[in-house]
């Protein structure tokens, strides 16, 4: 049997609440002379010391090779650039055009003195991203983090570059994200403000925004409710039907109306698009759009289309895979804590599954959809590492040498 303060220290550092037994614990502090203690308390709070700043100079290694990537964009194809290319243009006065999010977007740059600063306007961008990434993960954050967690900073920083370091309207989404991730632990007015924000996206730049908030009130309730597993699949599902009535009743169109008109639209017109979200199954109509968007959304947390499309795309799926499990792996963890509440968590997993379920209705192809989420992907990384953080012992300032030790 290990000696008390050994049980102690494997305790805290597996990072979440395992201490059962008072008598058995105050025994074994009782037990310990003061050195053993003040050594104990030394170690863990330099082994958590050391993980954050080793996680900080992985996030600054990363966030060079994006920038080089932000002003190298010239090694990436054509077709990636292509509303980047169309906002500069607006921007610069050389065309007009009718879509309000575009130049609504297009205005904003003008009045930065940007229209014909595609490098300054690329790097401004991604700097925003680096810089809400970091302002939703705090220090304490970072002491908790696992592999899965740097995995999932490593990508989205790198998706940041690919996505946000150009002229982008997605730039704009990280104003949620900040809300999203940051703020009182509770309060009601926080969520008056993300549904104000996402209602403002809604009429500036993407229309979806408005069913998004709305998905959103349904998901945040269901993650406050630390519904089981089976239960909120079963509550997805339910959710797919609704929208699917409501759908066939106000528009007279199947769910997956939105993505097809677009494909239709492209096929017809010769657009070449190599990331297409094609439909999994050959049934039409109201059936046919319901089965269709929920066979995407497995496919679109494990793109298998995407990762079979060629090198790059398969390493950009894997990326984005890999991420959205570990999400979900968070989401179970947390969703079996009965006793652990964090509104800040519940807003992130919320907001994240909503945007989620809205794109498996309208993303018409895999670039697309890893554009959009891009700037939501801090919440990702968020959720991985503010959940360890969450469920960790308490702690509490020691009068005597200064330093943080657990508590009950």
């Amino acid at each position: 049997m290990e000696p008390p303060f050994l049980s102690l220290r494997c305790s805290a550092t597996r990072g979440h609440n395992t201490i059962k037994n008072d008598r058995f614990i105050s025994w074994g502090l009782g037990s310990m002379n003061e050195t053993g203690i003040r050594h104990i308390e030394l170690q863990e709070f330099h082994r958590r010391r050391l993980r954050a700043l080793q996680v900080r100079a992985l996030g600054l290694v990363v966030t060079a090779f994006g920038i080089f990537l932000v002003t190298s964009h010239s090694l990436l194809s054509a077709r990636y650039n292509v509303d980047a290319e169309k906002i500069q243009s607006i921007a610069s006065g050389e065309v007009t055009n009718d879509d309000k999010a575009f130049s609504a977007v297009a205005d904003i740059y003008r009045s930065l003195g940007m229209a014909n600063h595609a490098t300054v306007a690329g790097l401004s961008g991604y700097v925003l991203f680096v810089l809400v990434l970091w302002a939703v993960v705090g220090r304490r954050d970072l002491e908790q983090t696992d592999w899965l967690t740097i995995a999932t900073l490593v990508a989205s920083t790198l998706f940041a570059a690919l996505y946000l370091g150009e002229y982008s309207k997605d730039v704009l989404v990280l104003a949620i994200t900040l809300i999203a991730g940051r703020g009182p632990r509770k309060s009601l007015a926080r969520e008056v403000v993300l549904l104000t924000a996402m209602a403002a996206m809604a009429l500036y730049v993407r229309t979806y925004w408005e069913l998004i908030a709305g998905v959103y009130l349904v998901t945040r309730w269901a993650v406050a409710k630390k519904h089981r597993p089976r239960r909120m699949v079963l509550e997805i599902a339910l959710l797919y039907v609704f929208l699917a009535v409501l759908m066939w009743v106000v528009r007279h169109e199947p769910l997956d109306f939105g993505r097809t008109s677009v494909n239709d639209a492209r096929v017809l017109n010769m657009v070449p698009v190599h990331t297409i979200v094609n439909e999994p199954t050959s049934l039409t109509g109201f059936t046919g759009g319901l089965v269709n968007s929920l066979v995407i959304f497995l496919f679109l947390i494990v793109p298998i289309p995407l990762i079979s499309a060629g090198p790059f795309y398969a390493v950009a799926g894997l990326l984005i895979a890999g991420s959205w499990v570990a999400t979900i792996r968070v989401l179970l963890r947390y969703q079996k804590e009965k006793n652990a509440r964090d509104p800040i968590l519940e807003r992130s997993f919320a907001l994240l599954f909503a945007m989620l379920i809205v794109q498996s209705l309208f993303e018409p192809d895999y670039g697309s959809y890893l554009r959009h989420l891009t700037p939501l992907l801090p919440l990702m990384v968020l959720t991985g590492a503010r959940l360890r953080a969450v469920l960790a012992i308490p702690r509490a300032s020691s009068p005597d040498i200064g330093l943080e030790v657990p508590v009950r």
